[in-house]
Order: structure tokens, then C-alpha cells, then sequence
């Protein structure tokens, strides 16, 4: 039989795969012959594998048709991939060597890492369901997850990751000297399931137990993609009181030099598959205290310093201990036990005992997993085999839960985070029935030798290859354009930028521009069509051709460009395109929850100010800020300027803050760019000012506030409500417009007319129009509870949370706004 390892990338030479890859290689060359096992990767290339070559992409799949029956054993770790279908359509078994990918939870805020698990994770799935693939797992844990799939444990072999530090001599223990402090190391990849912030954590809490200094060493590259993570790992690090070391990757000399010098290594990794650090760490001789979670739960047996419970009091305890003599003897021993069951003789062993499980006749299925009295199972046996027999396959569309669900403090936070993004629904804005824009954020984004700080992402210097990608945003069937603002800062005089747009299609189009052609606010603008419903989409940035400068990125723009506006009547006020909320800038007073600021008494001067990142165009400012107690005296005044212009301010009353009167400020800008917001009060003498951010909204000048000099007509307003019963709420919009006057129209016309716009989608004019009958009736309860509910469905939480408390003071409206605000709650 012929025999095809195939690996996706055999390029990074001391990467796992490629080193289990080119292991599994050699030993089964050694069994079958050289002329029998091929080596394939996507390009071709090997490194670390001294007078290895592979074939490339065209000549695995030349192989393939020539070799129906040949066995495939493909190193596989997440994502979809080019093999995919060709691999499935094949009918010789096929090994799929699974690498355990990081599950997508970790990820739901690194932007593609979180889609490419979940791709990863469904792709895994569809093997399973297919017959003929067998898997090659990495641990009983990894396997574990297989099953939970709903893999037959007859189809999984566990065989460990080769590693070049089985080729080493191991080291025995050091004996620590005396020192003042503690060298602490962690290696692995710097990604948040690995565990760093809980070293940094772990490392702090020994500085304030001792007193000695500590030095935290972490040894792995970063992953560009994180950008939040990494953002709030380097604060976690600056901020710490222990001394936090970033060596990024490191050649194996550095490695060693650290193994010797460090006194323990730690790892409170979240999730492996294996963790071969650990081992290496083991092997070096240095004592390593460990989270026995998933992998480790089964590898660690045996180490006294390993774990079930997370608990940052026992590790450091253990931290210190193992550092005295006695015990670092008792660690060592217990270590070496450990080591020697994982060796190069174990591990083709392992690949023997798999290969022969691959080669023998596949069993009808698997009553291992059951536990059952004898007698019952010789009686069961038959009927479960003549079952497995007729239904082979698993069903792909059928969803069961596995075993052993925990929910961590981590579930909780990373989950409140998405359904929060989810219900803000930023790109509900591009549905075909607006015609809207979205500003993107730069820190969407995933970015390389860049800086991202105070909301922008800048790069200075000689500058070569993709400097930004992201954000994967699922589109919906259409035309869209984006726009880079894009910042140069100096001189630019050689060099190219080139913008494109990515999908699982490939590039679907792109733009270059000469460096020198790049403005001091340059908008860098590329025209795409999504012809794949609900694809991913990534949007590009790359310096090539000798560019050096620096420029800085201040956001991107993605547009829907070929939708209509779903009505034929002009809107009450504009469109609502971006909400910017509160968050602590340049000021020290003020008490930052959840992005709302609050201000008690005696706060003065600037309150807060900040930058927002504004396209070209007509807008309102509405201004989100709420009295609560105040006296009636105070004043507030809110400031916008665009750079050295004169500043276009806007003075509130507590009245006017107390009601929840739109506050919204004209804006018009010839460029994109940034303006300057700010809040300043000369004293608040009593109560509570809220902020809970602007709303920016979009005016096209085709489009008008509304307008109050149209006669009244007791006959329009008929028509309006008999087409508000006919639910025909966009002529009942048009109706309410033709009689509505400001001399004789009353409250209840302004109510049933946002009622009306609301319905048609318009929440902004709705808003209007409630306010407006509101002026006219202040004493009105019902259109409070009318705007709580509308201020609850356009996500602006803190207005309607402010009205709803306001009702709960009126025993009629009680029982109603205290169901509002248990709603906003959950």
C-alpha cells in the first residue's frame, strides 16, 4: 500500500507539526520503505528535515489519482483547507492526525482566530461523520473531545507529538543556589488560553508574600491577531509588581540558557492537547508546577505538583517550596518517573499499534464506552452490531451536548461580551432595507509592526508586507465599498500602499497607490461585491517596494452601496450610523462604570473630553447625558471643534438633561478626520450628572427636520389612524406629516405619529416626535413609558433605564417600568 503524509506547512523548523510530521515520516519509511511513504506539504518546502523533499499541493493530488488505494495521514490542526474536499471524496481510509485546536471560546475576541476554530471545529466534524477516516490523537483528552463529536472510539489511536528534545540527552536536576529572588518561565505561544495572565497573577502574589523580587520570563511569539489580548497583556505586565520579560522566540541556546538559570517553570494553561513545554522544562531538569487541566490531567499523574483546582495559593506555596533542597530531590524523582513514559520508543510504538488498528477490518462499533452486566451485554452485543452495521454513518445534522461542562468565570465574561456586541448589532446598519455606513475601529483590526494606542494604529520606519488585516465581518449578498483613513505623518517620497479585500473566494479586489500620491488625510477607497451569502471578509493593508515613512490608520468605513432607502418619505431627522461610548479621557474626576461616566457634586471645568473619528459629511451630535437631582440653576455646556476652527457649543439646562430632551448639536465636515468633544460645567452644586456617549447621526441634505408650518387637518389625521389600523404605517406616516402644524396640533397627534415611525423602522424620528408631544404635555407618564421602550429598543440603555426609574415613583406605571428595567438587565 502506498502510503502520503501531507502537512499543510513544513516550513517553520522547530514548529510541532512539522517536527511530528517528519517524525511519523522517517518511521514509517523505515517500515514500508522509501519507495512507499511520499512526504506532501501546500508548497512544498521543508525545513528541518536534513535531505527531506516533499511534493506540493499539484503533486499530492497527481498522487492521489494514481493511487486510489493509497492511505493518506494528514496533519491537520483548524480552519478549512484545499484538501478538504478531495480528502472527503476519497474511499481508501485516510488518517486525519489531529492536533487539538484551541476550542473558539478562547478566541471570541482575536478576530480570525475565533472563526478559523469554529471552521476548524465543524470541518472536524464532517470527518467524523464520515466513515472512512480514522484518527491519530495526541492525548486520551484530545480524544475524548473526538467522542464528544461523536467519533467511535474503534476509529481514534492515541499517539504523542514527536519532539526534537527527545533526541537531547536529558539534563539532571540543578541544585538551585541561594538567590534574593525567583526566576519564574512559562514557554508556549502568547494567546489567551495559554495561561499568561494567570502567571503574571501567580507572580504578583508571591511579590507581596516574600517581598523578594521576581522575574516573570515568558518564551513564544505573539500572535499579531490578538490585538486586544496583547493590549491587555502588556498592561497586565506593566502594571504588575513583579518584572514581567517578553523574549519573544528564541533560538535553542537562549532556551537552554533559560531551562539552567530559571528556579521553576510554570504553566497554568487553560487548554492543551499535549503541552510539550512541559516536557522539554522536565527534561532539562527544572521542577515544574502545572495546572492539571484537560491533557495534563492525564500526563501529570503522579507530579505532586500538579493541580486539579485552580488555586493561586497552593501554586504559590508549591512555587516556594520547590525551591528548597529537600524537595526539589522529591519533585526530580517524581518527574523522571513521568518522562519515562513519554520517549521515541514509546512514540513508535504507539504508530506501530495505530497503523496496525488502521490496517485491520473495521469493527461494527464500540461497547467499550458502556459499562454493563456480562450476561447483559452478550445479550445486548448482537442487536448493537446489526445497528452499527445499518447506520454507519453519523448524522450531521443531529446536536447533542457532551459530558463534563463546566462554565468558568472565563465563559461567563467572554459570552456577556459577545451577546453584547451581538444585540448593539453595529452591522445591522448595512441590511438592504438602510442605507447606511459603519466605522470600523481600528483595534477590529489585527495589525503588524504597528503601534495601536489611544484608539489609532500607526507604523513608522522601512516598512514591507501585510501591515493590516481583519476584521472577518459576515456579510449579507451585495455592493459595498470601503474607505481607509489613513494618516501620513512626515515625508514620503518612494515606496507603494496597496489596499484589497479578501474572502474564502480569494482577493476580490484591490488598489495601489504610489506613496508619494498619499495626502497628509488621505481616504483610500476600494469598490467590492459579496456575491457569497454570509461569507467572511477580510480588508488588507501592505507597504511593499521600499516604502519608509510613517502613517497612521484613524479607521475604516464600510459602506452598503446599492441599497435604497425602504420608504418614499422624508425622515423626521437622520440616520443614526455610530454610537461612541463613554469611556475616561483626558480627565480625573468623573467615576467610569461600564462606560458611563458619572459626576457628583462639586465637579467643575472639563468633565470629559475626547476624540472621535468622524467621515465627511452633515451630522447631529445627540449628546447622551442625564440629570439626576440637580438644582435647577446648574448649566452645562457641550463643545465640539475641529481642529483650529471656532468650536460650535451648545448649553443644557437641567431641565432639558432631566427630561431626556434630544441634545443634538449640527456638525458639517469637508474631510473625514477627528473632532474634539468635550463637557464642561462651572459647578455642579447638588445631584448626579450621567454621560453615556454620542450618537452620531448621518443628515443627508436632501433630507430635513421636520417641518411646522404645514396647516393642521382633523381629515389627514383621520386618514392616518384608519391606515395605522390598516398596519399601512408608512401612509400613516405621510398623513401625520400633512397635518401636523405647530399652532394647533396636540399631544396625542405627535404621540400616534412616533408611534408610526416606529413602526416604519425610524427610531430617530419616532424619538422626535414623542419629544415633541412631551413639551407640549410635560406631565404626560405614558409617553415617558412610550420613550423608555423606544430608547430600550435603539440600545441606548442609560436614557431608558433613567425613564423607567423616573416611572417607578408613579403607582400606575409601576409594575410596567420595574418589567422595562429587569428587561434592560438581562
Amino acid at each position: 500500500m502506498q502510503i502520503a503524509i501531507l502537512a499543510l506547512n513544513l516550513t517553520e523548523k522547530f514548529d510541532a507539526v512539522t517536527f511530528d510530521a517528519l517524525h511519523q515520516f522517517r518511521v514509517l519509511q523505515a517500515r514500508h520503505g522509501n519507495d512507499t511513504v511520499k512526504l506532501f506539504s501546500i508548497d512544498g518546502s521543508v525545513k528541518g528535515g536534513a535531505n527531506l523533499a516533499a511534493g506540493d499541493a499539484n503533486a499530492f493530488e497527481d498522487w492521489c489519482r494514481k493511487n486510489p488505494d493509497g492511505c493518506v495521514v494528514f496533519h491537520y490542526c483548524d480552519s478549512r483547507n484545499r484538501f478538504d474536499e478531495l480528502l472527503k471524496g476519497r474511499r481508501q481510509r485516510t488518517i486525519i492526525r489531529w492536533h487539538n485546536n484551541t476550542p473558539p471560546w478562547f478566541n471570541l475576541d482575536g478576530q480570525a482566530q475565533g472563526i478559523h476554530a469554529q471552521l476548524g471545529y465543524e470541518n472536524l466534524a464532517e470527518y467524523v461523520g464520515s466513515e472512512q477516516f480514522d484518527f491519530w490523537v495526541n492525548s486520551e483528552f484530545t480524544a475524548s473531545q473526538l467522542k464528544a463529536l461523536g467519533c467511535d472510539s474503534s476509529r481514534i489511536s492515541v499517539v504523542f507529538p514527536a519532539s526534537p528534545g527527545l533526541n537531547e540527552l536529558r539534563t539532571p536536576p540543578v541544585a538551585q543556589k541561594a538567590q534574593k529572588g525567583y526566576e519564574l518561565l512559562f514557554v508556549g505561544r502568547v494567546v489567551p488560553h495559554k495561561g499568561h495572565l494567570n502567571c503574571i497573577k501567580l507572580a504578583n502574589k508571591l511579590h507581596s508574600l516574600t517581598g523578594k523580587s521576581v522575574r516573570l520570563h515568558f518564551v513564544g511569539k505573539r500572535d499579531p491577531g490578538m490585538t486586544r489580548f496583547n493590549k491587555a497583556l502588556d498592561l497586565a505586565a506593566l502594571s504588575a509588581g513583579a518584572k514581567v520579560i517578553f523574549h519573544g522566540q528564541v533560538d535553542a541556546d537562549e532556551l537552554n540558557r533559560l531551562y539552567r538559570e530559571c528556579g521553576s517553570f510554570l504553566c497554568m494553561s487553560e487548554h492543551e492537547g499535549f503541552g510539550l513545554p512541559v516536557f522539554e522544562a522536565m527534561r532539562a531538569g527544572l521542577p515544574v508546577i502545572v495546572w492539571a487541566t484537560t491533557a495534563f490531567a492525564e500526563l501529570m499523574q503522579g507530579h505532586p505538583f500538579a493541580f486539579e483546582r485552580f488555586d493561586l495559593d497552593v501554586m504559590v506555596a508549591a512555587t516556594i517550596a520547590v525551591h528548597k533542597p529537600d524537595v526539589r530531590t522529591y519533585v526530580a524523582n517524581a518527574q523522571e518517573s513521568i518522562l519515562s513514559r513519554y520517549s521515541h520508543e514509546v512514540i513508535d510504538e504507539q504508530i506501530q499499534d495505530a497503523w496496525c488498528r488502521v490496517s485491520a477490518p473495521r469493527s461494527a462499533g464500540d461497547l467499550r464506552s458502556f459499562e454493563m452486566d456480562p450476561e447483559i451485554e452478550r445479550a445486548f452485543s448482537a442487536n448493537f452490531t446489526q445497528v452499527c452495521h445499518r447506520f454507519p454513518r453519523v448524522p450531521l445534522d443531529f446536536r447533542h451536548d457532551s459530558k463534563d461542562n463546566l462554565v468558568s468565570r472565563y465563559d461567563l465574561q467572554q459570552y456577556r461580551d459577545y451577546f453584547e456586541r451581538a444585540r448593539s448589532a453595529r452591522f445591522a446598519a448595512l441590511k438592504p432595507q438602510n442605507e447606511r455606513e459603519v466605522l470600523l475601529d481600528p483595534g477590529d483590526f489585527s495589525y503588524q509592526n504597528g503601534v495601536w494606542d489611544a484608539g489609532v494604529i500607526s507604523w513608522r520606519g522601512r516598512l514591507s508586507g501585510c501591515l493590516l488585516w481583519g476584521p472577518y465581518v459576515e456579510l449579507a449578498k451585495g455592493e459595498y465599498s470601503i474607505t481607509l483613513l489613513l494618516e501620513r505623518v512626515g515625508p514620503i517620497t518612494h515606496g507603494i500602499v496597496k489596499v484589497d479585500v479578501n474572502s474564502t473566494a480569494g482577493v476580490l479586489a484591490q488598489t495601489t497607490l504610489q506613496a508619494a500620491e498619499l495626502a497628509r488625510d488621505s481616504k483610500i477607497s476600494l469598490i467590492f461585491r459579496a456575491d457569497v451569502d454570509r461569507d467572511w471578509y477580510e480588508f488588507r493593508l501592505w507597504a511593499d517596494a521600499g516604502f519608509e515613512g510613517a502613517i497612521k490608520l484613524n479607521g475604516v468605513i464600510l459602506r452598503r452601496t446599492d441599497n435604497k432607502s425602504g420608504s418614499n418619505f422624508p425622515r423626521i431627522v437622520g440616520k443614526d450610523i455610530r454610537s461612541y461610548p463613554a469611556r475616561q479621557s483626558h480627565t480625573d474626576c468623573g467615576d467610569v462604570v461600564e462606560g458611563i461616566v458619572n459626576w457628583e457634586t462639586g465637579s467643575k471645568g472639563i468633565l470629559y473630553e475626547e476624540l472621535l473619528p468622524v467621515p465627511m459629511g452633515q451630522y447631529l451630535l445627540d449628546v447622551q447625558l442625564i440629570s439626576r437631582e440637580m438644582n435647577d440653576s446648574a448649566r452645562v455646556i457641550c463643545e465640539v471643534s475641529e481642529g483650529p476652527e471656532v468650536p460650535q457649543t451648545h448649553l443644557m439646562s437641567h431641565a432639558d438633561m432631566a427630561c431626556l430632551r434630544p441634545i443634538k448639536i449640527p456638525l458639517s465636515f469637508t474631510t473625514s478626520g477627528a473632532v474634539r468633544f468635550s463637557i464642561k460645567s462651572d459647578r455642579i452644586d447638588s445631584g448626579r450628572l450621567t454621560y453615556a456617549g454620542v450618537v452620531l447621526q448621518n443628515v443627508p441634505q436632501s433630507e430635513a427636520l421636520p417641518a411646522t408650518t404645514l396647516l393642521s387637518s382633523s381629515l389627514n389625521f383621520f386618514r392616518a389612524r384608519a391606515a395605522s389600523r390598516r398596519r399601512d404605517f408608512a401612509r400613516a406616516v405621510s398623513f401625520y406629516r400633512k397635518g401636523i402644524s405647530r399652532a394647533d396640533t396636540k399631544p396625542n397627534h405627535w404621540v400616534q405619529f412616533g408611534h408610526a415611525l416606529k413602526e416604519t423602522g425610524d427610531t430617530i424620528g419616532a424619538e422626535a416626535a414623542y419629544h415633541e408631544g412631551l413639551r407640549l404635555d410635560s406631565g404626560n407618564a405614558e409617553v415617558r413609558l412610550h420613550l423608555a421602550h423606544l430608547y430600550k429598543r435603539m440600545e441606548r440603555t442609560a436614557k431608558a433605564k433613567a425613564l423607567f426609574c423616573q416611572l417607578l415613583e408613579l403607582p400606575e406605571y409601576f409594575a410596567a417600568a420595574q418589567l422595562g428595567l429587569r428587561q434592560l438587565s438581562d
